[in-house]
């Protein structure tokens, strides 16, 4: 009888200390199970409120959950990542980290013999373009690149040294025939003899070596041969990839005077020249040019800078699409 009142007491005990904690539980207003989207959601619907009771008027950003950045840098674990979203470049297979060198540091490091003349602001743009280039093209894919002017072979050194972590093919193209020193073929990096302003020597360039993820134009500078080589290199499937990049130097020649210009207009007309072609199906069917369609279907962006100018090759957007709505509106 010993043993069976003893268990009973143990019954009666574990009992009432489980009612007693069931209690103190349904008493407790902020207790309840949640999942890691339901603590993500309460926090920031909590931070609303807190914001609307002390008056500060919060944005509608804010009350409908999102953070602003320095609160998103002040956690231990942003929103996405406790519900285990991940950024939008990392589900498209895009590379997190840029695994190239800094160019600036090549630039202000060269030390090898062939002479390299730039200018040290041009590293950072093209940093910036090369970085948004590389975020659209599948990784490990030869990246193949054309130079026009190569003069004493520093660039062709840089570039090299540059794009040292990837499957680089460079071709180099000047009209002099001295600058044939600086091929390397056992490093895949060739250089063809010829006059930039010929189209079809850049045709013959581009079907030999083509097509290219990246063209930089650092050849005479002067307007017919910048114009010249951007006519037949930008519009081609055969000189230019999908996704590309084509960029032009020292365009700033242009502006001192008859020895790289023989219009003083010359500085000027090529960047509308270009944007012109951008908006090709802006124009009446009478005013369009034949031919600059290609350019409009082709052409993503332009980016200016001093002395450069980078155009983006891949998915034009033609027609803009215009949403319009609602019905209260000026008329005039």
């Amino acid at each position: 009888m010993t043993d069976v009142r003893v268990k009973g007491l143990i019954i009666v005990s574990v009992t009432l200390v489980l009612l007693a904690l069931l209690h103190f539980l349904s008493n407790t207003p902020n207790y309840k199970m949640t999942s890691a989207f339901d603590m993500v959601r309460d926090h920031n619907e909590g931070s609303a409120a807190a914001k609307e009771e002390e008056g500060e008027g919060a944005h509608s950003w804010e009350m409908e959950g999102t953070e602003s950045s320095w609160e998103l840098e002040a956690r231990s674990e942003s929103s996405w990542e406790m519900e285990g979203i991940e950024p939008s470049w990392e589900i498209e297979g895009i590379e997190s980290s840029w695994d190239m060198p800094s160019l600036h540091l090549i630039y202000t490091e060269y030390d090898e013999p062939h002479y390299f003349d730039h200018w040290e602001e041009y590293a950072e743009h093209y940093e910036q373009h090369l970085r948004e280039l590389f975020s659209k093209i599948p990784p490990g894919k030869e990246f193949k690149m054309l130079e026009i002017g190569v003069q004493s072979g520093g660039s062709v050194r840089v570039w090299r040294r540059y794009f040292s972590s990837k499957e680089f093919y460079y071709v180099g193209m000047d009209i002099d025939k001295k600058c044939k020193r600086s091929e390397v073929k056992e490093e895949n990096i060739f250089i063809e003899i010829g006059d930039q302003s010929d189209p079809e020597t850049l045709q013959e360039v581009c079907e030999k070596h083509g097509p290219f993820d990246f063209i930089v134009d650092d050849g005479g500078h002067r307007y017919h041969q910048i114009k010249t080589s951007l006519d037949t290199l930008f519009p081609s499937d055969v000189c230019m990839k999908h996704h590309s990049l084509y960029a032009i130097e020292d365009l700033h020649v242009m502006a001192m005077g008859h020895t790289y210009s023989d219009d003083p207009g010359d500085f000027m007309s090529l960047p509308g020249y270009i944007f012109k072609k951008m908006h090709y199906y802006w124009y009446k069917q009478n005013e369009r040019e034949e031919g600059d369609e290609v350019w409009a279907d082709r052409m993503e962006s332009i980016a200016m800078y001093n002395s450069m100018i980078f155009i983006e090759r891949g998915d034009g957007e033609g027609m803009l699409t215009r949403i319009s709505k609602g019905r209260d509106r000026f008329r005039g």
